[in-house]
């Protein structure tokens, strides 16, 4: 005779994984846009991936409007579409999981010479990252594909993203 052993794990496992996505999941626009991370922000980032080339630099420009809508460019790219958003809750803040914003837009021109396919959709998540008055920078990083969804290739994918107030 075969014996069915009900384990209590099941049934607690899907309220912590909902739970837990909806934590990390990201957000509409934010409209207004908290104001510590409105206005225009410059720096680079390091190409960690591009064909056979990495370890440069890539400019990046975010200008935040208070509305949540964000323009400026991505290595030679012009950053068109682009909307700052919440990309974790107060359980993915305190278990540490993804970023406190993220952009995310459409891009028009080459991010960086050799790209083996155009750079169409960007994103970069990112948090603020105020040590005192005087050290305040947006710390994340830039990735790049040719769809909308992502994918697991993407065209242009850089690191250590710093942005400082212009």
């Amino acid at each position: 005779m075969n014996t069915i052993v009900s384990h209590p794990l099941p049934r607690f496992a899907a309220p912590f994984l909902l739970a837990l996505c909806a934590a990390c999941a990201g957000s509409e626009r934010l409209d207004p846009a908290p104001a510590r991370i409105q206005g225009v922000w410059h720096g680079e980032a390091i190409v960690s991936r591009i064909g056979g080339k990495s370890n440069q630099a890539l400019p990046v420009e975010f200008v935040i409007a208070a509305d949540g809508q964000v323009s400026g460019t991505v290595g030679a790219a012009q950053l068109t579409s682009g909307i700052v958003a919440a990309n974790r809750g107060e359980l993915g803040r305190t278990l540490d999981l993804a970023t406190d914003y993220i952009v995310r837009g459409e891009l028009r021109g080459l991010v960086i010479e050799g790209e083996s396919a155009p750079s169409v959709y960007v994103i970069a998540p990112f948090n603020l990252v105020e040590k005192n008055a005087q050290d305040v920078h947006i710390w994340g990083s830039v990735t790049t594909w040719d769809n909308p969804s992502g994918g697991k290739d993407p065209i242009v994918g850089a690191h250590d993203l710093v942005l400082r107030r212009k």
